[in-house]
């Protein structure tokens, strides 16, 4: 009987056992060498601390409990939420530094918030862009033209916060004080005050004269209606605030990040054991 030669046989399955090794190479290397390299949580690490928020009376500020209350809440859900920087923020209900530091004195940090909003309506500009493209969508389509933010508006106002480190020695110093002399100055000061917001015609139509607005459109371009001034400020200084708090924000995260890494760990050791260790 006539042999048959296995060299085909045994090359076919020297091939399968190779093609077999990489495969496997493929699917096992990746998970050991981390395939892409996974992000540095250096510049988005959220921060161990308890921080108290609070805003300060003041005049030209939010007098009105709910814009208050509002403002409070968008701070802390910038703050720890989205993006985070502490691991946790809480609105307080003092309005002055003083009774803030009392009412966190176990917390952290404590942000005093300033804000001033937009009292007197500024004189809008046309942005010469939106403007083109907004008569041109207003003659031949219509109701897009009225999402076209045209109106740009200079702002005035601004937001400061005061951050107050409530492991610093000073400040526990004077929590201990029946009768504290003045108030320990903030570790930082932050200010994002200016710039300007544009407004479409649904941002400046509100309440009763929004049908009408709509109406005049019809036969003039919307960036020539002006709409209902308390909806244009209400919309700035919406606009105005989440800007303000998306800048200070990113500003606070470098600050903190920057003292974690050039002071040391603080211990708070009270002055009756001091000389006993």
């Amino acid at each position: 009987m006539k042999r048959i030669p296995h060299f085909p046989l045994r090359a076919a399955a020297g091939l399968l056992s190779a093609f077999y090794l990489i495969v496997l190479a493929m699917l096992v290397l990746p998970g050991c060498s981390g395939g892409a390299a996974p992000r540095s949580s250096g510049d988005s690490a959220v921060l161990p601390y308890s921080v108290g928020v609070f805003l300060q009376a003041q005049a030209g500020g939010v007098n009105d409990p709910v814009a208050a209350a509002a403002v409070l809440d968008a701070a802390c859900t910038a703050l720890q939420e989205d993006d985070a920087v502490v691991s946790r923020a809480l609105a307080l209900s003092s309005t002055t530094a003083p009774a803030a530091l009392r009412e966190g004195r176990n917390m952290d940090f404590l942000i005093g918030i300033s804000l001033k909003t937009e009292s007197v309506l500024p004189e809008p500009e046309v942005s010469s862009g939106d403007a083109t493209l907004e008569v041109l969508t207003w003659l031949f389509g219509g109701i897009p033209s009225w999402f076209m933010p045209t109106l740009e508006y200079t702002l005035t106002g601004r937001m400061e916060l005061a951050v107050f480190d409530l492991n610093d020695q000073e400040t526990r110093s004077w929590l201990k004080l029946t009768e504290p002399p003045s108030l320990p100055p903030p570790v930082h000061n932050l200010i994002s005050a200016g710039g300007s917001r544009s407004l479409s015609l649904v941002d400046r139509s509100g309440g009763t004269e929004a049908i009408e607005n709509y109406l005049l459109s019809i036969i003039m371009p919307p960036m020539c209606v002006a709409g209902d001034p308390e909806m244009v400020r209400g919309a700035l200084n919406e606009e105005a605030a989440s800007g303000f708090l998306e800048k200070l924000r990113k500003d606070l995260h470098t600050r903190l990040l920057r003292d974690e890494k050039e002071k040391p760990l603080r211990v708070i050791f009270p002055k009756e054991s001091a000389g006993g260790a």
